[in-house]
């Protein structure tokens, strides 16, 4: 995807391979980059009238978070539309923020979403409804990223790790950090790397593991 200032352009594209080398194709899938003869076709192209934050992988579709929420973006017809469904009043705390930033967007269970703001999080189904309408979650710090990993979701201030339960919405632990930031959030793993305040600078990579046997809580 492009970003652009108060817009997004996502691209689509598929590899078009030279089919008169079959061992150039056979390089390129094993390799998974591009050989001579080779080259990447722009097939589609989608429009979001406002700046992206985030990009969401799902089964067939694409949800984008930006300035405006959390918009869909069918592959098939490269139509948008918002995540959240207009119509659902019990959404109405949210619509009406206009300071609110979406981030993060964790498929659960039962065919239901966890989405995280930088405020708070919530469930909604398929459908784009409010689900669980009394499980609710106000962050202590500012995450500006998230990790998921069943039955916890970690938020990742740049000063501490906030850890809550997703099946109670209760806080867990509170993971004193210093300045640190997240690395690849969508790894199973979870790695961060803490930036010592001295005037060296100095940076540490830490992994946190869970060793907990059973559910804390």
């Amino acid at each position: 995807s492009t970003t652009l200032s108060n817009q997004t352009i996502i691209h689509v594209y598929k590899p078009s391979v030279n089919t008169q080398k079959t061992r150039t194709f056979g390089r390129f899938l094993s390799m998974g980059g591009e050989s001579a003869g080779d080259s990447w076709k722009c097939i589609k192209e989608c429009y979001i009238a406002a700046e992206s934050t985030s990009l969401h992988f799902l089964r067939s579709r694409l949800c984008v978070g930006c300035s405006r929420g959390f918009e869909i973006v069918d592959l098939a017809t490269m139509n948008t539309q918002s995540l959240l469904d207009p119509a659902d009043k019990s959404l109405e705390f949210i619509n009406k923020r206009d300071n609110c930033h979406p981030i993060a967007l964790f498929r659960v269970h039962d065919g239901q979403f966890l989405l995280c703001y930088d405020e708070f999080a919530f469930y909604v189904n398929r459908n784009g409804q409010r689900a669980q309408a009394n499980w609710k979650i106000y962050w202590v710090g500012t995450p500006t990223s998230f990790k998921f990993e069943y039955p916890y979701v970690l938020a990742f201030d740049s000063q501490f790790i906030e850890v809550y339960h997703v099946e109670t919405a209760a806080i867990v632990q509170v993971i004193i950090t210093g300045n640190c930031t997240s690395l690849s959030p969508n790894k199973p793993n979870v790695n961060l790397c803490v930036t010592s305040p001295s005037h060296t600078q100095s940076q540490e990579v830490l992994r946190i593991q869970h060793i907990l046997a059973k559910d804390p809580i």
